[in-house]
C-alpha cells in the first residue's frame, strides 16, 4: 500500500500540506475496508489523525481535482510522442429517491428511454496507442426548474415514517481495529 502512497507525490505542489496528509489518511483507510464507504466508517478505519471531524473539514474544503487529475495524469500515465485526444460524455446514472441533490428524469441510451436519474458530464484524455480513457473532470448536470411549470410527482414531500430501532445491533460486541484484513488485490506479501 506504500507503493500508492508515494504515487501521491506528485500532487504536492498543488495541494496544501495538511491537506496531503489529510488526503494519504483517507486513502489508506478506504483501500483498507470493505463493504459500505461512509465517512464515518473511514474515520473508525484511519489512523492517527483521520478522526471524523477531520475527514468532514477535508470533504467540505475546495479542492481543484480536474488539476490534481490532471497533475497525476501527465507525471504518471502519459509518454512523450504519444497521441491523446480529449473526449467529453453524459453519463446517465439511475436513481430512485425523492431527496437526492440533482435527481431528474434524463434519457438514458443503454434503456432507450427516459428514467429517473443523476446526469454526470465527463472530460477524460483519451490514448490513442493503449486505447485508454483518464479522466480529467466530472460534473453533475442539475436542471433548474422553471417558475409556474407543473412540478414532477416525484418531488412531493413525503410523510416521516419510523423505520424501527437506531444503533448497532443487540449483542454485537466491539471489534480489534489493529486486525486489518486487506482486499485480495492488494495483498502486498504476493511477487509478481
Amino acid at each position: 500500500m506504500t507503493e500508492i502512497i508515494t504515487l501521491l507525490r506528485c500532487i504536492a505542489p498543488i495541494i496544501a500540506k495538511n491537506k496531503h496528509k489529510q488526503l494519504q489518511i483517507i486513502i489508506q483507510a478506504l483501500l483498507s475496508m470493505r463493504g459500505r464507504i461512509t465517512m464515518l466508517g473511514l474515520s473508525r478505519w484511519s489512523e492517527k489523525g483521520g478522526s471524523y471531524r477531520t475527514i468532514t473539514r477535508f470533504f467540505h474544503s475546495k479542492i481543484n481535482w480536474e488539476e490534481i487529475n490532471w497533475m497525476f495524469i501527465k507525471t504518471h500515465l502519459t509518454k512523450k510522442g504519444s497521441v491523446y485526444l480529449l473526449g467529453g460524455d453524459e453519463v446517465v446514472v439511475s436513481k430512485s429517491g425523492k431527496h437526492t441533490y440533482g435527481i431528474d428524469r434524463f434519457y438514458s441510451s443503454i434503456q432507450n428511454q427516459v428514467i429517473q436519474s443523476l446526469a454526470f458530464l465527463n472530460l477524460s484524455l483519451i490514448s490513442v496507442e493503449t486505447r485508454k480513457a483518464y479522466p480529467l473532470s466530472t460534473q453533475q448536470i442539475v436542471r433548474e426548474k422553471k417558475e409556474g411549470c407543473i412540478k414532477d410527482k416525484s418531488v412531493k414531500k413525503s410523510k416521516k415514517k419510523k423505520h424501527g430501532k437506531v444503533g448497532r445491533p443487540v449483542g454485537s460486541g466491539n471489534q480489534d481495529k489493529k486486525i486489518l484484513n486487506f482486499l485480495p488485490i492488494l495483498n502486498l506479501s504476493r511477487s509478481p
